[in-house]
């Protein structure tokens, strides 16, 4: 998503709290973020922020050191060349959202952390 856009899909998209702080420090940071919140297309659904493409490395690692799950996905309907990024939380369930809403605002303290020193 482009900035300029931001805030007319965040006005029609609002974002959960959880991942709220999150998702907008990643995104002002250049990334490529999609949808966001508790996903029920997961066998085992969760809290996550879905990447288009393929996650940045500082995405991917500031992931792995908050304990968040990192998987690639092609979407059923998608070109075969067009991937997707979910970085999930797994275990927590959808009536924890202040569980969730600490490991996600843990994964953006670490995320700019890793872009302040790079």
């Amino acid at each position: 998503m482009k900035k300029e856009d931001f805030n007319i899909f965040f006005k029609e998209f609002p974002l959960e709290e959880p991942v709220k702080n999150a998702v907008l420090t990643v995104f002002m940071a250049g990334e490529n973020t999609g949808s966001s919140g508790f996903h029920h297309f997961h066998p085992k659904p969760r809290w996550g922020i879905v990447f288009n493409g393929r996650a940045s490395d500082r995405v991917v690692s500031s992931a792995i050191e908050t304990g968040l799950a990192v998987e690639y996905r092609q979407h059923r309907n998608s070109p075969p060349d067009e991937w997707f990024t979910d970085i999930t939380l797994p275990g927590v369930a959808e009536s924890e959202p202040d569980k969730a809403k600490e490991v996600f605002d843990r994964f953006a303290e670490i995320y700019v952390k890793q872009t302040s020193v790079d």
